[in-house]
């Protein structure tokens, strides 16, 4: 009914540094009806899923 799709990029950049992608898509019927469930509200983003990401961005793309 629905499908979720993640996936992450490595990019090898000239300077010999990486560039990360992360990329999440959600789509399907279930979407509309679960998406008040799928919203985080800007106060907590930071703390959890968008820190992650900047986190794990930082760490990947600081590596030559």
């Amino acid at each position: 009914m629905s499908r979720y799709h993640h996936h992450r990029i490595y990019l090898l950049r000239a300077d010999a540094t990486t560039h990360l992608e992360n990329v999440e898509a959600i789509c399907g019927a279930l979407v509309w009806p679960l998406q008040g469930l799928l919203k985080q509200d800007e106060k907590h983003r930071a703390d959890g899923y968008d820190g992650f990401n900047q986190v794990l961005k930082m760490r990947i793309e600081s590596r030559a």
